[in-house]
């Protein structure tokens, strides 16, 4: 199957601001869908309001932090995202990041008798822009992954073509 199933997210906070304690996911579906994605709370924040666009296959989903945060504090928190059931293929995974970010990784596994031809890592400043600096991406059997380190703002892309 070469569709879009799970989306697993683990981030580590460095709270900035005093009394942080909400973030908002944002996630749209490349593939047509009938079921707009779902977001589950797995360790260290709940989900707070949800809004669902299912005409665009859009979530826009409230994590809540399970207190408000001291500035300088870090916390953990991991949240899964389970898309709805499509026939088509998937192509890219993406994050955009609005502050500077300490480490970014992205990694993809593929059904194992599903592998893409190639995966490309890239970086975007703007979800409209074309991928800056594209390098392809060796696979681990039916695994692909790329790690940026002081990653800027802007859109950090796992893309990838299938035979």
């Amino acid at each position: 199957d070469k569709s879009e199933a799970t989306q697993h997210s683990q981030v580590v906070w460095r709270v900035e601001r005093q009394g942080m304690h909400r973030w908002a996911v944002v996630l749209e579906q490349d593939a047509d869908t009938e079921t707009t994605p779902q977001i589950e709370a797995l360790f260290g924040c709940t989900v707070g309001e949800v809004v669902e666009v299912p005409e665009r296959r859009l979530l826009v989903a409230e994590m809540v932090a399970p207190r408000p945060m001291q500035r300088g504090e870090h916390f953990l928190a991991e949240y899964r995202i389970t898309y709805g059931r499509t026939t088509t293929p998937s192509f890219r995974t993406q994050r955009a990041v609005s502050d500077a970010v300490r480490t970014l990784g992205l990694c993809v596994t593929f059904s194992a008798g599903a592998t893409p031809a190639r995966v490309v890592a890239g970086f975007q400043s703007a979800m409209d822009q074309p991928l800056a600096h594209p390098s392809v991406i060796p696979q681990n059997g039916h695994q692909a992954q790329s790690i940026w380190v002081d990653a800027k703002p802007g859109v950090y892309s796992l893309q990838w073509e299938w035979d």
